[in-house]
């Protein structure tokens, strides 16, 4: 073939590229220019939608044109059914995953169920968390930490739990208190967090697990008592109660709830890079963090990396728990 031939092919080849590049990054210049899908694995109602309709509520001031952010609730399997769903779309980010701190135990408990894995996931960053207590009811007669792990030692198999379920992270969280405090609860799961906080609110279980942005209200309403905080800081609405790390317990993740929002592995850079922007910028608004404070969160970002860190850290205290536990399925 003559020199000449040669380099009209390779014109041609320069020209068929940057045609098909063209639109891709004029796409990802210009995201979005339809409406984005947060798909939700919870319920209306939930930390999660709540967390949600409060980011969806100021992103919009920091779009370059306005578009809308719709919520997509797909409640059902401890979040891993709008993951699901989420996973079957295409990867150009007009459909996320705004997930919780479920979502990675449910991977390493089950991984068989699921045809994607940890890595097949962008994490785009974190907005807010909530760190997990142990509580009860207003007449119960546990008034201090001391006090209850004094008497569930006294008493093994007699003191009770609730939870969101067998698996998740309150499950994961009060099954390291028990291996750290020497102390043996009883496990009483239940399918929602509403149910599980009722339970003890009724006296039917000892104490529960739960996230303090669910159990807010009832805080508040002086009918409910958190006993101890899982974090290394004192939570701001209720100053006076201890971390369990002050008593003693370093008690890891994942004893926590927070919202992260995910891209599907394949989504143009430009729309990542674009993602991240957004979501910095409405996770350090003003607007969006008192709406976090109000709703029981503790405003916070962090970016890929940061976020990545703290989910693989969760999944993996999950599998060891779980397979100390038998719950892992293979």
């Amino acid at each position: 073939m003559c020199r000449k031939s040669l380099n009209v092919l390779s014109l041609t080849g320069l020209l068929i590229l940057t045609l098909l590049a063209g639109p891709v990054l004029a796409a990802g210049e210009d995201y979005p220019t339809r409406p984005v899908t947060l798909n939700v694995g919870y319920a209306p109602g939930g930390s999660a939608s709540i967390s949600a309709h409060i980011f969806i509520g100021s992103v919009q001031k920091y779009l370059a044109k306005p578009q809308s952010f719709i919520i997509n609730h797909k409640p059902g399997a401890s979040g891993m059914l709008g993951a699901d769903y989420f996973m079957k779309q295409p990867a150009d980010g007009y459909n996320l995953l705004w997930a919780t701190q479920d979502y990675p135990m449910r991977l390493a408990i089950e991984p068989q169920k699921f045809f994607f894995k940890k890595e097949d996931l962008l994490y785009i960053g974190t907005f807010g968390y909530c760190p997990f207590t142990l509580t009860v009811n207003s007449e119960s007669p546990f008034k201090t930490f001391e006090e209850f792990i004094d008497y569930a030692k006294k008493h093994p198999a007699t003191v009770t739990y609730s939870t969101t379920g067998i698996g998740t992270a309150n499950h994961i969280t009060g099954e390291i208190l028990m291996k750290q405090t020497g102390t043996q609860l009883i496990h009483v799961p239940f399918i929602a967090g509403n149910q599980a906080t009722l339970a003890m609110l009724g006296g039917h279980v000892t104490c529960t697990v739960m996230s303090a942005a669910t159990l807010t209200p009832y805080i508040n309403g002086g009918k409910a008592r958190v006993l101890v905080v899982f974090d290394t800081k004192r939570f701001p609405d209720i100053p006076d109660v201890p971390t369990c790390k002050e008593k003693g317990f370093d008690v890891p993740g994942p004893a926590h709830t927070y919202n992260v929002m995910i891209a599907k592995k394949g989504t143009p850079k430009p729309v990542l890079d674009i993602l991240g922007k957004l979501l910095r910028e409405t996770a350090n608004d003003p607007v969006s963090q008192a709406g976090l404070s109000r709703a029981g969160f503790i405003p916070l970002y962090q970016g890929p990396e940061e976020t990545m860190k703290m989910v693989y850290q969760d999944f993996e205290i999950a599998r060891e728990v779980s397979e100390r536990l038998g719950l892992t399925m293979k």
